[in-house]
């Protein structure tokens, strides 16, 4: 029972990787000993197998057994798990020549679902002559439905003879004269009877594809078996059309090379053995290639140019087994695949490279997948920066802006920047003269605010420079007298035509009341001029005060004499009109 559990533990675990889990109805298995019966010579080691048969179904992914033997009989000399269609044990293959017993408990991630899986092979020394047998005791055998279901239906072990080495056989007696024999019938070999086992149709699970290569080097082949195969022979090697020789004892439908297998192109060859004696060959080729290419260098060569933005590049490299597939270009972390047909045609180009350092991994990719990879580090030095030479520091956005230069190379473009707050604002274009002089012409009008300004030149080559030195810009708006002088002069010209009309009106309206309109019209010349003082200081004001800085240019002085003028015209015309109507009243 305590084995049982590990079984059962180990189906849990298995249960974890088989999703999603099949509710199909579990088929009944049977585990029996290959060979089932056999005649064998005292002092010579065979080979049997523990296998299941899973009955189709869901399949089974997990099993445990006892078998017992006479020790007086068998003698164990190693148990082995190759090709076992187990690859998880709780309890290893293991013996005991003193009890009689082999037991094991494995599983495997996957279902089994064919007729003949090989659990473990035990290789036997017969003992002394007689007759003795295996038999199979307490097993389980569990299917693949995502509940451990216990599917063994029965256990069936196997019988075997030992006998004595035959004594040395006795000599034979002399040979007749030729002339005194009698001609013997002619043996004939026996011609095989009945149907003879079709030709395996050969599947594999590692290299599914016969033309395509492939870096595994431990190819393992499937085929199906009917029920009434008793042999196999297969072999792998080099020639297609190989007769297999090599007899393997073990009955099943899949076999792995567990061993490496070389480089190359490679056939495997199988053919079954029925009662009625072996059927044609199959043969199946596979290409196995874990080689990569070989190695190799990336040279970059500049011609001795540390600008040149496109230098050349040069490397090669090749694959003896299956050949290169393609490449892989890696440029400061821009990857870029290219078959071999694509770059025999059109080899890779560097994409125009700014100054600074850059690095180039170059990977050879062959038709198996296996890859070589090689990298090189390289410098684009930068051209040398041109100069501003003239720009304005402080600039009234309604003027034009100019900008000069000079560089160290003639007909070159040359790239303008102007930013504000480190956001690029606009990139202009520009071109040197014969001399390297260059300018520029801004024709747009630049909102107020402080700028750095700052160029790059660029060769017909695509090399480019470093940044010139930064300069700043500052943009101001025109001062407030000289975008809206006119109009505070129409503003205040329309104050003193409302005055002087409403000192009409007062007088056609007081013309009956004149002790009355000699006291209103005085105190009314006394409000005007107080007003006109206070209009005159508060243009003072306005105008000196209008740009925030302290005293006036000369523009703001004309226009404060200009209006200070007209207020006093207006002042002593509204004072003579006032004079004239206290001589109407008086």
């Amino acid at each position: 029972m305590k084995k049982f559990g590990k079984l059962i533990l180990l189906f849990f675990v298995l249960s974890i990787f088989l999703l999603p889990i099949s509710y199909a109805v579990a088929a009944e298995a049977s585990l029996y000993v290959s060979p089932g019966s056999g005649t064998y010579t005292v002092g010579d080691t065979f080979n049997v197998s523990v296998v299941i048969n899973s009955g189709g179904g869901v399949g089974i992914n997990a099993s445990d057994a006892t078998i017992t033997f006479d020790p007086a009989f068998l003698e164990v000399k190693k148990t082995s798990k190759n090709n076992s269609i187990f690859n998880l044990w709780t309890t290893e293959p293991s013996y005991s020549n003193q009890k009689g017993q082999i037991t094991y408990s494995g599983g495997s991630p996957t279902a089994y679902k064919g007729s003949a899986g090989t659990v473990m092979s035990v290789t036997f020394l017969a003992l002394k002559k007689g007759q003795t047998s295996l038999s199979i005791g307490s097993a389980n055998v569990l299917a693949a439905d995502g509940k451990g279901t216990n599917i063994l239906k029965g256990a069936s072990g196997a019988s075997y003879t030992f006998e004595d080495k035959q004594d040395e056989p006795e000599p034979e007696p002399e040979e007749e004269p030729e002339q005194d024999k009698k001609p013997e019938k002619e043996e004939k070999p026996d011609e095989p009877t009945g149907i003879l086992p079709p030709p395996p149709k050969i599947s594999s699970p590692t290299h599914p594809e016969e033309e395509q290569w492939y870096s595994n080097n431990n190819p393992e082949f499937g085929w199906k078996l009917l029920s009434d195969i008793s042999g196999i022979s297969m072999e792998l090697d080099e020639n297609p059309e190989t007769e297999p020789q090599v007899v393997v004892n073990i009955v099943s439908e899949t076999y792995k090379y567990e061993e490496d297998v070389p480089d190359g192109v490679k056939y495997f060859h199988i053919k079954f053995k029925n009662r009625h004696g072996w059927g044609p060959v199959s043969h199946r080729k596979i290409q196995i290639d874990t080689t990569p290419p070989g190695e190799f260098e990336v040279k970059i060569n500049n011609g001795g140019d540390p600008t040149d933005p496109q230098p050349d590049i040069s490397f090669s490299t090749t694959d003896e087994t299956s050949g290169i597939a393609s490449y892989e270009f890696i440029l400061d972390g821009e990857i870029k695949n290219m078959t071999i047909e694509e770059y025999e045609l059109t080899p890779y180009i560097f994409p125009l490279l700014k100054p600074g350092q850059h690095e180039l991994v170059i990977s050879a990719i062959d038709r198996a997948g296996n890859m070589a990879s090689s990298s090189a580090e390289f410098v684009i030095e930068p051209l040398k920066a041109p100069v501003i030479t003239q720009i304005p520091r402080i600039l009234d956005k309604n003027e034009e802006l100019v900008i000069q230069g000079t560089s160290f190379y003639s007909n070159a473009s040359i790239k303008v920047y102007i930013t504000k707050d480190e956001e690029e604002v606009e990139i202009m274009d520009a071109k040197t003269d014969v001399d390297g002089a260059w300018s520029y012409f801004h024709k747009n009008t630049l909102p107020k605010g402080t700028y750095q300004v700052w160029a790059k030149i660029i060769d017909e080559r695509g090399a480019e420079s470093d940044a010139s030195m930064r300069k700043v810009l500052q943009i101001k708006s025109p001062s407030l007298v000289c975008a809206y002088g006119w109009w505070i002069v129409s503003f205040l010209l329309l104050i003193i035509l409302g005055l002087v009309v409403y000192i009409l009106y007062l007088r056609k309206q007081f013309n009956g009341q004149r002790d009355r309109a000699i006291r209103e019209t005085r105190e009314l010349e006394q409000r005007l001029n107080d007003v006109f003082t206070a209009l005159k200081e508060e243009v003072s004001e306005l105008i000196e005060f209008a740009d925030e800085k302290p005293g006036v240019s000369e523009a703001e002085k004309r226009v404060k004499n200009k209006i200070t003028e007209a207020l006093d015209i207006s002042q002593e015309f509204i004072g003579k009109e006032i004079k004239d109507v206290e001589k109407e009243i008086g």
